[in-house]
């Protein structure tokens, strides 16, 4: 106040200053196997390649500093203390207001790693270095992968074919079978069984008429087709019934997925 003016009431003015804050999404997460035959399958010590998609959704100005990416394998879509980190911290490089980086990364699954179905998880901003706009919260800063990695072996049933659909008890029926490993581990030899029964799902009630043996296991992706001959039994009676084709029907070999190795085909019983 040291100079005397004609209007004091002019000598100041505001200026409306926005503060942007970053904030940090997973767009997307994927990831595909080393083994080049079942690209969404690997064994336990095998690497993997995760691909993963930041955006940062603030306006211009509310650019993101550099931050770090963390990978977890994890046995459902939820990050928590019980996953394991995959590999070491990720750099992040700064990321402008609505701008997108990929990242990419190879990391080896833990040979330790129990078969089964596995999520790959990725947080961004791990440690907490950036103040976002969502803080502390930040819950757009994790992402699963959509569909489950496979871990291990996993023989499927792709065809369960009886020729002819419609005959006489205690005739022969010709059963085209088929199984493949979707899994990203060789198996060893095991069994494919043709079981009979009245219902279209395995279980302790379907009867077992004949078994082949697959000696040499299958690889990664590879695939073993028969036609396998089965007789009837001549005590069924006239009416609706099926064919159940079930891979390792011994229990021999321990799968990521047990619950998707039968396949049934419906077969009709005449009187003569």
């Amino acid at each position: 106040g040291e100079i005397s003016e004609a209007n004091e009431g002019n000598n100041t003015r505001a200026i409306a200053l926005r503060v942007v804050r970053p904030d940090l999404l997973v767009q997307s997460v994927t990831v595909t196997s080393s083994v080049a035959a079942t690209p969404s399958a690997v064994a336990p010590g095998l690497p993997i390649t995760v691909r993963t998609t930041i955006k940062n959704q603030a306006v211009a100005g509310g650019t993101a500093a550099p931050t770090v990416l963390r990978l977890y394998l994890s046995s459902d879509a939820t990050l928590d203390g019980g996953d394991t980190q995959l590999g070491d911290d990720i750099p992040v490089p700064a990321i402008a207001g609505g701008g997108v980086v990929t990242v990419s990364r190879i990391v080896p699954i833990p040979d330790t790693t129990l078969l089964g179905p596995y999520y790959v998880i990725a947080q961004v901003n791990a440690t907490n270095t950036t103040l976002e706009a969502d803080s502390p919260a930040q819950g757009n800063d994790v992402k699963a992968m959509l569909t489950p990695l496979t871990v291990g072996p996993d023989l499927v049933v792709i065809a369960a074919t009886p020729s002819p659909r419609t005959t006489a008890a205690g005739t022969t029926v010709a059963v085209t079978n088929t199984v493949r490993n979707a899994g990203g581990q060789a198996t060893g030899a095991f069994d494919i069984g043709i079981y009979v029964s009245s219902s279209n799902v395995y279980d302790g009630g379907a009867q077992l008429l004949a078994t082949r043996r697959v000696t040499a296991g299958l690889a990664p992706g590879a695939v073993s087709t028969a036609i396998t001959s089965v007789a009837l039994p001549d005590t069924l009676t006239a009416g609706p019934y099926f064919v159940i084709v079930r891979a390792d029907s011994a229990g021999e070999i321990g799968e990521a997925n047990e619950n998707n190795n039968s396949v049934a085909a419906g077969v009709t019983v005449v009187v003569p």
